[in-house]
């Protein structure tokens, strides 16, 4: 009987440990892991939100970057970690394209908890001005003309940049030459100074150029007109049914009690309807995520077989 009592009252006292742990949460600091180095679109984006974190929670919410292998050291990182609330991940379009790219990239798709898409940036296409393609259908038609002839550079093999340009190719049936570099200044500096004709770039890199006529805009990458660039079009207007979108959003580690979640999204609901944070990402060209979890999750799981087929079909792969 007694033994009986004994191991009742340990159940009793574990569940109410662990109703007063989701209770408090969070009740020490939380790191959130960038796959990437300081300084880039995905640290921009992750220190912002922790400021307002911090901010809102009362507990220091912190940065720490862990770049390498594409982001996948990093990311494999955080798959491996407690999945308590206390070590998530801002991460960009390459968490669902990475697995299908990398044959070790250590990671799955599966292995994360999607919580909420944290900043949108639109994709341009941009050229030089000397450039003879002054939209979208000009180039395609001087690609149809001249096939795998133009030349385009991207920020690296396999880079969200790149993969936007791969999947205009295949949906527009045409062919370029892609010059690789090691990271976007470097690849529009290039583009800038006429050694390279055109690129794929985020808006936000992009911003600074075009301010100076030093790029133009050929098309802009997602489905939306932008207000910045009224007289832009849509490359899905001329290829229907194109569309990336450079983002960037909060994981965690699947497994991450549901309670904890639901703090997690509150706080996340909150700071991105913060003023001071919709002004410092408006600064960079970038909007804040409006999705519920529910879509976000959705939207993960409908990309990551497109972004398979599209590169199994370019026979790319990274080691």
């Amino acid at each position: 009987m007694l033994g009986k009592l004994v191991t009742l009252f340990g159940i009793t006292l574990a569940s109410c440990l662990t109703a007063n742990a989701d209770e408090q949460y969070p009740s020490r600091t939380i790191t959130i892991v960038v796959p990437q180095q300081a300084g880039g679109g995905s640290d921009s984006v992750a220190r912002i939100l922790a400021a307002r974190m911090t901010t809102i929670s009362g507990k220091s919410v912190i940065i720490d970057n862990r770049p390498g292998a594409g982001g996948n050291i990093g990311t494999a990182f955080v798959a491996r970690a407690k999945p308590d609330g206390y070590t998530l991940m801002i991460n960009g379009n390459a968490q669902i394209i990475n697995p299908s790219l990398y044959p070790k990239a250590g990671y799955a798709v599966n292995d994360f908890t999607p919580i909420a898409t944290i900043a949108k940036s639109a994709m341009v296409v941009v050229a030089n001005p000397a450039f003879p393609a002054n939209n979208i259908n000009d180039l395609i038609a001087l690609a149809k003309k001249t096939p795998g002839g133009i030349f385009y550079a991207t920020p690296g093999n396999g880079t969200g940049n790149h993969l936007a340009a791969v999947l205009f190719e295949q949906a527009a049936k045409v062919k370029f030459t892609p010059v690789h570099y090691k990271g976007a200044p470097a690849a529009l500096n290039d583009v800038v100074a006429g050694q390279v004709p055109f690129t794929f770039a985020t808006m936000a890199s992009a911003q600074v150029f075009l301010a100076k006529d030093q790029l133009k805009v050929l098309a802009i990458a997602t489905p939306e007109r932008l207000a910045a660039l009224p007289d832009a079009r849509t490359l899905s207007e001329s290829v229907p049914g194109y569309d990336f979108s450079a983002w960037n959003a909060l994981f965690a580690p699947d497994g991450i009690p549901p309670k904890t979640l639901e703090v997690i999204n509150r706080m996340v609901r909150q700071a991105l309807k913060d003023p001071e944070l919709i002004e410092a990402f408006r600064r960079q060209s970038q909007v804040p995520g409006t999705d519920t979890p529910e879509e976000f999750n959705t939207y993960v799981k409908g990309q990551t077989p497109r972004w398979e087929k599209v590169i199994q079909q370019a026979n790319l792969r990274m080691e």
